[in-house]
């Protein structure tokens, strides 16, 4: 019914949970919140649309170091879930799977949910999707630590993960899996679209990977860093699965297997994008406010993963240099921290010697902010 209840340590959470209607908020306090065997399922019926909020990533934290049954994770997700300040952990060892956040079984669907600011470690798959049921989640600025897979998805159904601005660590050596790899991405069916962040495998073993997408599994990288041990293998397909990077993206040439896609310099546009031109006969000239563009509710809660300028004659006296300004209550900040540049002879920044880089920490957009 939309309330908000403060929780505090200890069972509270539980009951809370039970008590809980469609649209409810639950804040939880300050310190660990240990679950036992028993998972937060907010896919039941009474649940749906609940909030948790935590005081802060380093500060709240719910865990377990037991066997989960019968989801094998510490919180299912479901419809229009909202996760956010806090972290989820699975302190089990000795190869117990063990997973913080995951959809499994059946066709269970869990559309619309959020997590942001969130760190989730395990031995195992930090997220989990195993359902025929459609699911989509988007991670915003959360940590996902891992000694198997950060993300996996699997089974039919459609499923749909976008991280923004997360960083993934897998370490390898995940006892219940024997000899299969360490992947910080991996799976077989649904989608992976990431904005920034990094995927490090560094501390892995010899035949890891940084992202392996197989049979129906696709990947798209904007911005993203990986780095994998000496042995492992940055990025790899295979039977089918497809991995698209666009030219922001840092990898090891010399350290992919199958075919990679590749976006145009400026990257590619999974969702919305904004565009504002002055006249075609309009003549450039130094200095600031040359275009204004306001953003919509639809792009609210989004990031900039992607910026292009161009001219309908291109200039012969040196370079065109172009800044985008975020400007929110009245503060302003810029999106970039290495210019669009338009050289010289050119139409366009998709063939500037230098790329423009975006500062992630100024990327965010909100409604009624102003570019």
């Amino acid at each position: 019914d939309g309330a908000t209840t403060n929780v505090q340590r200890g069972t509270a959470l539980k009951t809370a949970l039970l008590a809980a209607q469609s649209g409810d908020i639950l804040l939880l306090g300050p310190g660990i919140f240990d679950i036992e065997a028993s998972p937060i399922d907010l896919s039941k019926t009474n649940a749906t649309e609940v909030t948790l909020h935590g005081s802060g990533r380093d500060i709240t934290r719910i865990e377990s170091d037991e066997i989960l049954l019968p989801s094998n994770f510490i919180v299912v997700p479901g419809n229009n879930t909202v996760i956010s300040n806090l972290s989820i952990a699975g302190t089990a060892t000795g190869g117990v799977y063990q997973g913080p956040l995951g959809v499994q079984g059946g066709s269970k669907v869990a559309a619309n949910v959020l997590v942001e600011s969130v760190a989730l470690s395990a031995e195992s798959d930090c997220v989990h999707l195993l359902s025929v049921g459609f699911v989509s989640i988007r991670l915003v600025n959360c940590k996902l630590d891992s000694k198997y897979d950060c993300v996996q998805l699997l089974d039919t159904g459609t499923k749909i993960i976008d991280l923004v601005n997360c960083n993934l660590t897998a370490t390898g050596s995940f006892d219940a899996e024997g000899s299969f790899p360490t992947r910080p991405i991996g799976g077989t069916r649904g989608t992976v679209r990431m904005f920034g962040g990094t995927i490090d495998a560094l501390n892995g073993e010899d035949g890891d990977f940084g992202v392996q997408a197989v049979a129906a599994m696709n990947v798209e990288l904007h911005g993203v860093t990986i780095k994998t041990a000496s042995g492992g293998t940055d990025l790899a397909t295979a039977g089918g699965g497809a991995i698209s990077v666009d030219a922001a993206t840092i990898y090891n040439a010399n350290k992919t297997s199958g075919s990679l896609n590749r976006f145009n310099t400026y990257g590619k546009q999974p969702a919305q994008s904004l565009q504002a031109s002055l006249s075609p006969t309009a003549t450039l000239s130094p200095g600031e406010g040359q275009l204004y563009l306001s953003v919509p509710a639809t792009l609210n809660g989004g990031t900039i993963v992607g910026v292009y300028a161009g001219v309908v004659t291109a200039g012969i006296t040196g370079t065109t240099d172009v800044q985008i300004a975020r400007i929110r209550g009245g503060s302003t900040v810029d999106v970039l921290s290495t210019e669009l540049t338009i050289d010289s002879g050119e139409t366009g920044s998709n063939l500037a010697t230098i790329p423009a880089v975006i500062n992630l920490a100024n990327a965010g957009v909100q409604t009624f902010d102003r570019l």
